[in-house]
């Protein structure tokens, strides 16, 4: 027989009391819970020697407790982490219908705000989305299959090729934001005010300065 379950036949309720920096253990021998008895064996190893000892002991504690009634909706950070999460799988889902992700929609995207003004190569995608090079090779291949951008000679160095969006690329990211972006930005801001929008978004751009700090 284990020697938990020997105290379990035996223990019924263990009260601690701290006095004169000692733990005493009164233990009343009739049936308990293997989670009290288990209790039982943890602190039966446990010696308070000094009075630093005692208070980092109830620190931790009252640590438990704050843990029990944790409220994720009390913590920005969380909440913004949860909202990314929901909106990042709305988006993923609404783009299933033209055949991409939420990533190769914003990589298809980073090219065609940018290549009008210069030459994008995989390395600014790289940089400006901070994706890893594996990550984008990958990408950019299962974007040229679907036929959706395409390599072409830089115009500075013909020895060099950088990325275009091809006409199939175009229509599909007018389509895909007219579906997307437009329902899920009706959906955030659903049952809110104009005011309340405006000011939903001034917080949100305060709060992503303040990370860039």
């Amino acid at each position: 027989m284990l020697e938990s379950d020997l105290y379990v036949s035996k223990c019924r309720k263990v009260l601690y009391f701290f006095e004169n920096e000692k733990m005493i253990v009164v233990i009343n021998y009739i049936a308990m819970s293997k989670l009290i008895c288990n209790l039982f064996i943890c602190f039966n190893s446990l010696t308070i020697k000094n009075s630093n000892d005692r208070i980092h002991s109830m620190l931790c504690i009252e640590e438990d407790k704050k843990m029990h009634n944790f409220d994720p909706k009390e913590h920005i950070g969380l909440m913004i982490k949860f909202l990314n999460g929901k909106i990042s799988n709305k988006i993923n889902k609404n783009l299933a219908e033209f055949n991409l992700t939420g990533v190769q929609h914003e990589i298809i995207c980073f090219i065609d705000r940018n290549e009008s003004q210069r030459d994008v190569f995989q390395k600014d995608i790289e940089k400006c989305l901070k994706l890893t090079n594996p990550t984008v090779t990958g990408i950019v291949k299962r974007l040229e299959e679907k036929e959706m951008i395409a390599r072409v000679p830089s115009e500075q160095d013909a020895r060099y090729k950088c990325l275009h969006v091809t006409e199939k690329g175009k229509e599909v990211i007018c389509k895909s934001f007219k579906f997307g972006a437009n329902n899920i930005e009706k959906q955030l801001s659903k049952g809110m005010t104009d005011e309340e929008v405006k000011m939903f978004k001034d917080l949100l751009y305060r709060a992503l300065k303040n990370m860039e700090e």
